[in-house]
């Protein structure tokens, strides 16, 4: 097991009570949104490959953003919401990310025997 991934499956074991696969896939959401902020935090540049989201969602969610900014009477409740939602789909897609990388990193850790030596 390398070293990014034992250091990972380290924070998931004490930070959110990961001990196989199971318990990641049980994973209760406050446990799986501490494990999406830490592996954000140590992957910053997390956006700068935007080629998995999927072009026309966000060509959508951009084209509201610009359509909003044009004025009429309801301008400012349809920039916020416009915004709102081009940021969640931005957070939905850094929360996918991080689960598959999450699963990655359990099932690494399962096959190395990680889980069933800290259990010994």
């Amino acid at each position: 097991m390398d070293a990014i991934t034992e250091k990972f499956v380290d924070f998931l074991y004490r930070e959110c009570g990961v001990e196989s696969i199971e318990s990641w896939v049980d994973l209760g959401e406050l446990d799986r949104n501490i494990w999406r902020a830490e592996y954000c935090r140590h992957h910053p540049d997390l956006l700068d490959d935007l080629s998995y989201i999927e072009t026309q969602l966000l060509a959508a969610r951009l084209v509201a953003v610009f359509v909003a900014q044009d004025g009429g009477p309801n301008s400012p409740r349809n920039r916020l919401t416009a915004h709102a939602e081009l940021g969640r789909l931005v957070a939905d897609l850094i929360a996918q990310k991080a689960d598959e990388a999450g699963d990655h990193y359990v099932n690494a850790a399962e096959d190395a025997g990680y889980f069933s030596d800290r259990s010994q």
